[in-house]
């Protein structure tokens, strides 16, 4: 599966086992060897989630030129620098500015960087004399970083919002522009998206995004409708899945395009730490009723509970061919519990057998 987007190697691998069951489910020897190799996929799977983490802690792309005695000492200092970089950069990913100004945090030492980074990679570079020049990546330790930020007391998000399905959208002859400077997103984005190959406005339907999101992976479509101002170029985002739209907010007026991108980027990854962050230690205990058609959609809606950054303590209490029922706790009040499922594109209703989660698409 090398090179397959991570998504849809797991569906494609759900809907394949399923398939491969249902066809030789009386044969004994031929199980066997399927639920062997379900084991094996199960671990590649679980892999991956590891392979997100080590996507969001690697600082990539980082110049530096150094001089010294010697060509070592040059390219020591470099690793120096490279590594308060990368941590300091980091620091800004993961966190809200409003906590680091509460901190006052003075930037990293060369000693708590080094201790804070697992390893310094090169991606190209040049020596020269007393000379060195390079491009580097720092891989920072996730466990080193969670620990210093709570003992520094510091809020921080370091799980990645729901992919998105991006849909670039303009009201003028500048849409080819804007869609292009959407590029392949970054893995270690706090924000994931594929971007659609599909022209659609910015009042484009649930039901003809739908097939498109489901195709790619993601949970829901993303819009960054750019728009034209006296100003300058301002992006409104908002959030569209099944009978909802999720306003994000909007941009200041940017100069040219490329700032209306990375204004964008930034205005995103705000909108998630604000959204997803837990400030409180205190937890509420909740059990409620996940109702599904498939095995796949009942994957789909158990990794979402999983992967809520609200959402602890998951125990699945009973399961069944439609539905399962579970026990959890949670941060915040249940309205912020809706709003974080209903990013995911999932609905949290109250009904006669008590609270019952579906997926959205399916009616919920």
């Amino acid at each position: 599966w090398d090179g397959l987007p991570q998504e849809r190697f797991k569906l494609c691998a759900l809907a394949g086992i399923r398939h491969i069951v249902s066809t030789y489910q009386k044969d004994t020897d031929v199980m066997i060897r399927i639920l062997i190799a379900c084991l094996i996929l199960q671990t590649s799977i679980i892999s991956l989630a590891y392979a997100d983490i080590r996507a969001l802690y690697t600082i990539r792309d980082i110049e530096v030129k150094t001089q010294a005695d010697s060509v070592l000492e040059a390219q020591q200092e470099a690793f120096d620098e490279v590594r308060i970089d990368a941590a300091e950069t980091l620091l800004r990913k993961i966190t809200l500015p409003q906590d680091r100004q509460d901190l006052n945090h003075q930037g990293f030492s060369a000693s708590e960087a080094a201790g804070l980074a697992a390893a310094v990679e090169i991606q190209e570079e040049t020596r020269g004399g007393n000379n060195y020049a390079a491009t580097l990546s720092v891989v920072i330790n996730p466990t080193a970083m969670r620990a210093y930020l709570e003992a520094q007391s510091i809020p921080y998000m370091d799980r990645q919002a729901p992919k998105s399905l991006l849909v670039p959208t303009a009201r003028r002859a500048e849409f080819s522009d804007w869609y292009a400077s959407w590029e392949e997103a970054d893995p270690g984005l706090l924000t994931p998206y594929v971007k659609t190959e599909t022209a659609y406005t910015a009042n484009t339907n649930w039901l003809d995004l739908q097939s498109e999101v489901g195709l790619t992976g993601s949970q829901r479509a993303l819009f960054v409708d750019l728009q034209d101002t006296f100003e300058g170029w301002r992006v409104e985002a908002f959030i569209r899945v099944a009978g909802h739209t999720i306003p994000i907010g909007q941009t200041t007026p940017q100069p040219t395009l490329a700032d209306a991108h990375d204004a964008t980027i930034e205005m995103l990854s705000l909108h998630w730490k604000k959204q997803s962050i837990v400030r409180s230690e205190a937890r509420t205990f909740g059990q409620l009723t996940v109702l599904y058609t498939s095995l796949p959609e009942w994957t789909y809606l158990r990794s979402a509970f999983v992967q809520s950054p609200l959402i602890s303590d998951f125990q699945i209490k009973s399961i069944a061919a439609e539905g399962a029922f579970i026990e959890f706790a949670y941060a915040g009040d249940q309205n912020r519990l809706r709003a974080d499922f209903l990013q995911r594109g999932l609905s949290l209703n109250e009904e006669a057998i008590g609270w019952v989660v579906r997926s959205a698409s399916s009616g919920g």
